[in-house]
């Protein structure tokens, strides 16, 4: 995913980005003037291009041709879309600029002209792959993820959460914010997730630990990321997030269960201890990792497991 010059791993509050960053968000956006009661105003219009947040979209394995999809879009409101950078526009009045209050009145952020975009392959050699499913069911493995949010109840500085009793993911990926970050603000950033003064993060699977945990320092926690995203002395990674920035602003704890020797059915828990008593409700974002089973019979029957 690139959407230029609007996301990265600053993760910045409104009040945290300067003039230099303002102008380059500018320069990679196309400038309109609006007519508002009389006033012009200067707005900057913004192409995305993003992809489809579904495990079947982010495999490289093409689905038959005879396949029917439907897309259900779910949209953010506003407040978890947009960043104030001031409390008030700029605005043209005749020929004197001035700085007035202004709040954005859209529930939902408008987009201009939509476009779904889509790749279609043919050649003789997937044409005889494919011929082959009319006798035979056609089955793709993809991950599929979901985010729960464990509520941490305030004055309390020790925690023992239960994630799952039954079938264990293949990836957990947890995170920590404030309850009232995640109610959506347009003063502060949905995605910035500090250590928030824990100091000790454990899990445990069946009430025994594992291999590599407690995470206790920062170095912990680092090293922990930079292996269980397979970063770690790998010279053919996506690429490693530095320790500054993955303090600042991108403190993700991975437990990767795929290579670990464990029971299919676990009780699977984590234990969680602060410095000091939470003097606010904070949640523990969890998102279990899973694999899901896609089959396609001859007939065209479709079931996922």
């Amino acid at each position: 995913m690139a959407t230029q010059g609007v996301y990265d791993i600053f993760n910045d509050e409104g009040g945290d980005i300067d003039g230099a960053q303002i102008i380059l968000r500018q320069y990679c956006a196309t400038e309109i003037r609006k007519e508002i009661d009389g006033n012009i105003q200067r707005w900057f219009r913004y192409d995305f291009l993003l992809p489809l947040n579904h495990g079947l979209a982010r495999q490289f394995e093409p689905l038959p041709g005879n396949t029917e999809l439907r897309l259900k879009y779910q949209r953010a409101s506003s407040g978890f879309s947009l960043m104030k950078l001031r409390d008030g526009v700029t605005i043209l009045d005749n020929i004197n600029l001035r700085i007035t209050d202004y709040e954005y009145p859209e529930a939902i952020i408008p987009i201009i002209k939509p476009v779904f975009r889509a790749m279609y392959l043919r050649s003789d050699e997937l044409d005889q792959k494919m011929r082959q499913f009319q006798q035979y069911a056609f089955e793709l493995e993809y991950f599929d993820y979901v985010v729960r949010k464990p509520i941490l109840a305030d004055n309390e500085s020790d925690f023992i959460i239960e994630l799952t009793k039954g079938k264990m993911p293949k990836y957990a990926v947890f995170a920590l914010a404030p309850l009232t970050r995640l109610v959506g603000s347009e003063d502060t950033c949905l995605t910035k997730f500090n250590r928030h003064n824990l100091t000790s993060f454990d899990v445990l699977l069946d009430n025994n630990g594992i291999e590599g945990f407690p995470l206790k320092t920062n170095a912990d926690f680092y090293h922990n990321f930079l292996v269980q995203t397979d970063r770690y002395m790998n010279p053919w990674s996506s690429g490693v997030l530095p320790l500054s920035n993955f303090m600042q602003g991108n403190f993700f704890i991975v437990v990767n269960f795929e290579n670990m020797e464990r029971e299919d059915h676990s009780h699977f828990h984590v234990k969680l201890s602060f410095s000091e008593p939470l003097t606010e409700k904070f949640v523990l974002l969890y998102m279990p990792i899973t694999t899901r089973t896609l089959t396609i019979t001859p007939d065209g029957d479709v079931r996922v497991e």
